[in-house]
């Protein structure tokens, strides 16, 4: 599996705008896309799309310009399959898709303390819940151990802050995060079927 993404910035009335464009390829001819526009660092709309072969396309819209608000759409193919607008508290984080690229900067937001996190359900195309609101509290606390902060990944070193994520499909699950950057260098968990996952980053 391998996540490419682009980053593009502009001030706009004296805001800082970006746009985050992440295209994941993963086995199968599976394409996960993502479009996440961002104001002042917080993000206020994404959108995203699932392909693969010659199945119907999985597309989602996801808005928070509203305060305590997100307005959102499901569709697949030519059918609509869900829109709605959904309640949320005020300092939801919002994770686009749990993408990589927003991991760290993720873990920050959470800081030392359990938050809410609204993200979006990324399992197969032939899911009918592919897309839909996924909504819960999550916690990052920093790793007291100090003694592998600085890793080696990929012929690379990273100078890092490690945090232990509790929340979603994580329980006490170390995160590697690059002190310099907000990068997510390396993270592992295992699911309650004990299937163990190794994730780490490869900017070659």
């Amino acid at each position: 599996m391998t996540e490419t993404h682009e980053v593009s910035r502009e001030t706009e009335e004296n805001e800082s705008i970006s746009t985050v464009k992440i295209i994941r390829l993963a086995p199968g001819d599976t394409e996960l896309s993502l479009h996440a526009h961002l104001k002042d660092g917080f993000v206020d709309h994404f959108s995203c799309q699932m392909r693969q072969g010659e199945k119907p396309i999985v597309t989602a819209d996801f808005d928070f310009r509203n305060p305590g608000q997100v307005t959102y759409t499901r569709t697949r193919g030519d059918e609509s399959k869900e829109q709605g607008d959904m309640e949320i508290p005020l300092d939801t984080i919002i994770y686009p898709l749990g993408m990589r690229w927003f991991t760290g900067r993720t873990l920050k937001a959470l800081g030392e303390g359990e938050r809410h996190v609204f993200t979006a359900k990324v399992t197969s195309i032939d899911d009918e819940d592919l897309f839909s609101p996924q909504f819960d509290l999550r916690s990052a606390r920093l790793s007291p151990e100090l003694e592998d902060l600085t890793l080696e990944v990929n012929n690379k070193v990273y100078m890092t802050r490690k945090y232990i994520v509790n929340g979603g499909p994580y329980r006490e699950s170390p995160f590697w995060v690059e002190e310099a950057s907000d990068t997510m260098v390396r993270y592992h968990f295992e699911l309650p079927n004990g299937e163990a996952w190794l994730v780490e980053l490869d900017e070659r």
